[in-house]
């Protein structure tokens, strides 16, 4: 049974179905499992959780609203 994990900050229900629909289509092309065996995972973080180069996305985002 594969797994399939996606981590990201949120994502809306739309693109998540989206998201879930195309990795597992992937993940059937390239492996020629049925796609009734796979397993995908969504874990969504706050963007408090996420750094990059020391700053959280959150900082990060705030800057770019101000240019």
């Amino acid at each position: 049974m594969p797994i399939i994990t996606f981590e990201s900050g949120k994502i809306s229900e739309e693109k998540k179905r989206e998201l879930l629909q195309k990795l597992v289509e992937v993940g059937v092309e390239v492996t020629g499992t049925p796609k009734e065996y796979f397993v995908v995972k969504i874990h969504e973080y706050p963007d408090d959780n996420f750094a990059m180069a020391g700053e959280t996305v959150t900082q990060i985002k705030e800057k770019l609203q101000k240019k």
